[in-house]
């Protein structure tokens, strides 16, 4: 009797291994979804118009497998529909418009409204082309999360979803709906608020504050300029404001002083303009602050010390001023991002720096730190930083470096360029323009194979190209204008460099041009001759270009059909493109995304 016993608890507890395997060990692969909600989904898919077949998967009998379908581990019903279009704002403009082909469409069947275990419904970056889809949510009582997208007249149905805790109605055009913060305000559940960009302009007043459980609270790329209400205040639990890209001015406002549980702020990109308050000391919690892009004055603010929590720092294109505190390198050793460039802050540098480093367009001055192997990316240009970069980049010069990109441009730095860039290979972007650099171009420069830009303009560098530089297989622009490099311009430029876009090598004392491949490439420099440029070189090496009286009506002829049809032609795509930007709000979203991700690229790189 006993060893039946055992062998029943052994039974047990393997058939409850196997469970627990079955359920956590393949997820939603081993969930089937019950006959009725895969009928309701197909139901669903029928009013929709689907021209990239984005719900192709939706066949067979579990429907827990679809795409953007997610069902409960343990009972198998669905509780999160994930429609989104995958538009990505990095892609290409071909990849981006397919991404706009591929938005569903249609009509929004209630059939969804049958699932009764759905908690999230995500129909952002589609294109329904109707008011009717809010009145359908407003019967989905039981959702926790919604995230679309989608032209609305009113809010009213929103009040509906008392059990709603994420609400992402971003680039939702709200500009005519002058309730939606009486309606927002009656879900006492909400948790996530986002409203970016969606043309609000300003808060009303509310009669009761039913918004305490929010925690983060996305209102940016909007226009507000009005002063942010005193129910702020009572926003005890928010841990992410972002207000970025609208208009305030004046001060940081005082509300948001009792807002001491917030990790991350971001005011970037309005029209403060007044010193950093002392009040911010206060934030013991805050990880990231960005205060870039504004007019702030004054110094760096003694309460930025006491941010103990800190890891980026953004205080880039204000107009602090005076020499940095003393307190604040110390204070940078916790930082792994620092932004201060586009001030006009005065200094010296310490020996580290945080991983990011950027302190270009300042008045810093002095010999250049050691190269610690924890910076990835590095910008001091347009400073006054002199001596020489051997002891900077070079020393201990048998340690290999993270760094990715470095711009040490517009400078006071002197000698040549070192040659230890063997230890440097994770580079992709080198930029030495405007020093009093001289020599060679170093042999161990071609160790770089991951570059992708390499600037050294405006210097002395002497000699020829070394053949180690058609290593750059993924080089997309170089600038060696205004040097003294001479001798021929390599062929391998041409043939070995498949993803070069811009080369200038003007201004130097290159003689040949023997490839074809250069034609368009190398152009600007008053000593280049040979085939197939127009300058032909005479026996001593030197060039004299045909003159002839023909050829000279040939290029006037030329040049004026160019002036005349270049204006009218300008005058008309500007005014096209201008147009499509107002009456267009894909486009108009699509360009203007397209230049904050440029310009973080930008800030990223230098």
């Amino acid at each position: 009797m006993v060893r039946c016993s055992k062998v029943l608890a052994v039974l047990l507890v393997f058939s409850f291994i196997s469970k627990i395997h079955f359920v956590l060990g393949d997820g939603e692969a081993n969930m089937f979804c019950s006959p009725r909600e895969k009928q309701d989904l197909l139901t669903f898919k029928l009013g929709l118009m689907d021209p990239s077949h984005r719900l192709s998967s939706w066949v067979g009998d579990n429907c827990c497998t679809w795409e953007g379908v997610s069902c409960d581990n343990m009972t198998g019903s669905v509780v999160r529909l994930d429609l989104k279009n995958p538009i990505d704002y990095d892609l290409t403009e071909e990849e981006e418009n397919e991404g706009y082909m591929a938005q569903l469409g249609g009509e929004i069947n209630p059939s969804f409204l049958e699932l009764k275990h759905l908690k999230s419904l995500d129909l952002s970056s589609n294109d329904f082309n109707g008011t009717s889809i809010p009145r359908v949510l407003g019967l989905a009582q039981n959702l926790s999360g919604l995230y679309m997208v989608e032209g609305v007249d009113n809010l009213e149905w929103l009040s509906h979803l008392s059990h709603l805790e994420h609400l992402d109605m971003s680039q939702v055009n709200l500009s005519y709906v002058s309730n939606w913060l009486q309606v927002i305000n009656t879900l006492p559940s909400l948790l996530e608020l986002l409203l970016v960009d969606c043309g609000l302009y300003q808060f009303l007043s509310l009669p009761y504050h039913n918004l305490t459980a929010l925690e983060v609270l996305d209102l940016s790329v909007n226009h507000f300029n009005s002063p942010l209400p005193d129910w702020f205040s009572s926003l005890n639990n928010l841990l992410l404001l972002d207000l970025s890209h609208n208009s305030f001015r004046g001060p940081i406002p005082h509300v948001l002083k009792n807002l001491t549980k917030l990790t991350d702020l971001d005011l970037s990109s309005n029209k403060f303009n007044s010193t950093i308050p002392n009040w911010l000391n206060s934030f013991k919690h805050l990880e990231h602050l960005d205060l870039s892009y504004n007019a702030f004055h004054g110094t760096v603010s003694a309460a930025i010390d006491n941010l103990t929590s800190v890891t980026s720092l953004y205080l880039d294109a204000n107009n602090l001023e005076d020499n940095i505190p003393t307190w604040f390198w110390n204070f940078s050793s916790q930082l792994s991002i620092l932004d201060l460039s586009n001030n006009h802050i005065k200094g010296e540098l310490p020996n580290t720096l945080p991983t990011q480093t950027r302190l270009g367009s300042n008045n810093f001055q002095g010999l250049l730190p050691r190269l610690t192997s924890n910076i990835s990316e590095l910008d001091l240009s347009n400073n006054s930083f002199s001596g020489n970069i051997s002891l900077f980049l070079c020393h201990p010069s048998n340690k290999t470096y993270s760094l990715s990109a470095i711009d040490l441009s517009d400078n006071l730095l002197v000698g040549e360029i070192p040659n230890c860039w063997m230890y440097l290979t994770s580079l992709e972007l080198v930029n030495l323009d405007n020093n009093h650099l001289y020599g060679n171009i170093p042999s161990s420069m071609g160790s770089l194979n991951s570059l992708l830009s390499f600037h050294v303009r405006n210097n002395s560098i002497s000699g020829e190209l070394p053949s180690s530089l058609q290593n750059y297989t993924q080089l997309q622009t170089t600038n060696l204008g205004n040097n003294d490099l001479s001798g021929s311009i390599p062929t391998w430029i041409g043939k070995s460099l498949p993803n070069l876009k811009v080369l200038a090598l003007h201004s130097n004392k290159f003689k040949l041009l023997s490839s074809k491949h250069l034609l368009n490439r190398a152009v600007s420099n008053d000593g280049l001759c040979g085939t197939p440029l127009m300058k032909k070189c005479n026996g001593n090496g030197s060039g004299e270009i045909p003159n002839t009286q023909a050829q000279d009506s040939d290029e006037y002829d030329m040049m004026e059909q160019f002036y005349v049809t270049v204006g009218p032609g300008f005058v008309v795509g500007l005014t096209g493109f201008c147009a499509a930007l107002v009456f267009m709000d894909k486009w108009r979203l699509a360009y203007f995304r397209f230049v904050e991700d440029m310009k973080d690229r930008l800030l990223a790189r230098f």
